[in-house]
């Protein structure tokens, strides 16, 4: 999937020319191994994925992909190393967030971006990736669900009957275990790894 060992290929499709500039930019100058293509639309992002997938990461816009679910979802299953990531500029719905690898904001900061990027097409390109330290034990699960619902640290240690200093350290294990910090990404990561279930957000 990678063009070669030293280079990674990230696909684009971003409606909005400013924000790709910015996105452009943003990796140029953090990484020059990184070939940055833009796409002009989901089916041409679509034709050449069915073809024959050159990229290791695609940054999708979410607002192209309603009523195109089906079609990502096959193309996520047929190319699993494949990362997807979207930079949401308002809120995104739950079955559209259970596409993305990675969920960031517009107002995430440029380094934020672009080192968490590089460390996950690292991850999904490695074949002998070992998913061992990724694995939460059964209270960090317990805690990651009821962050995800919004709950502070004083709210969850409550909960679960646990001290608030307890919380913390299940927190950094987990950020630490992961490598994820923001809420709409853990969020994501719960779904993918089948911690809840989008339903739970009805």
């Amino acid at each position: 999937m990678m063009m070669n060992r030293h280079k990674y290929a990230i696909a684009v499709i971003e409606p909005s020319p400013i924000i790709f500039e910015g996105i452009y930019k943003a990796f140029h100058e953090s990484e020059s191994r990184i070939v940055i293509t833009e796409i002009e639309s989901i089916d041409e992002f679509i034709r050449q994925a069915d073809e024959q997938n050159p990229f290791d990461m695609v940054i999708i816009n979410p607002s192209v992909l309603p009523n195109r679910t089906k079609e990502i979802k096959k193309i996520r299953k047929t190319y699993p190393k494949l990362v997807f990531v979207g930079i949401a500029v308002s809120l995104v719905d739950n079955e559209l967030l259970s596409l993305y690898n990675e969920m960031f904001s517009i107002y995430d900061s440029i380094e934020h971006i672009t080192q968490r990027c590089r460390k996950l097409m690292k991850d999904y390109s490695s074949e002998n990736k070992s998913n061992d330290n990724e694995n939460l034990s059964k209270r960090e699960e317990e805690v990651l669900k009821l962050l995800i619902k919004g709950m502070v640290n004083k709210e969850i240690a409550q909960t679960l009957g646990i001290s608030t200093h307890t919380v913390i350290s299940h927190r950094k294990n987990i950020s630490n275990k992961t490598g994820i910090r923001s809420q709409s990404g853990l969020t994501i990561y719960a779904i993918s790894k089948k911690i809840v279930s989008i339903t739970d957000f009805d």
